[in-house]
C-alpha cells in the first residue's frame, strides 16, 4: 500500500512539474511575443521617420536646385606685365581690391564684374 501512495505522489509530482513547466513556457512565449511586437513597431516607426526625412531632403534638394543659377561671362584681358610667382597681386590689383571692399565694413561685397 505504501508503494501505491508513493507511486501516486510521484505521478502527481511529475504532473505538477510538467504543468508548471508548461505555464512558464506560456509566460515566456507571451513575453517574447510582446518583445517581438514592440521591436516590429519600433522598426516601422524608424522606417516612417526615415521616409519623412528622405522626403524632406528631396524637397530641400529641389528647392535648392531652383535657387541655383549659373552665370558665365567671357572677359578678355591682355596681360601687359609679366606675372611673378612670388607676388599674388600687383599694385593695380591691390588698388582694385581695396576699392571693391571697404575696410572695416563686415557686410562689404565685391564690386561689379569687369566689363
Amino acid at each position: 500500500m505504501i508503494y501505491t501512495h508513493a507511486a501516486a505522489a510521484l505521478l502527481a509530482a511529475s504532473i505538477a512539474a510538467t504543468g508548471a513547466w508548461q505555464v512558464q513556457n506560456w509566460r515566456f512565449d507571451a513575453r517574447e511575443l510582446a518583445r517581438v511586437q514592440a521591436q516590429a513597431e519600433a522598426t516601422q516607426q524608424a522606417a516612417r521617420t526615415a521616409n519623412a526625412a528622405a522626403a524632406a531632403h528631396e524637397q530641400d534638394k529641389t528647392h535648392a536646385a531652383q535657387k541655383t543659377r549659373v552665370i558665365r561671362q567671357i572677359v578678355e584681358k591682355i596681360v601687359e606685365r609679366p606675372v611673378y610667382a612670388g607676388v599674388c597681386f600687383d599694385s593695380d590689383g591691390l588698388r582694385a581690391l581695396a576699392t571693391a571692399i571697404k575696410p572695416g565694413d563686415p557686410t562689404a561685397q565685391p564690386g561689379d564684374a569687369v566689363p
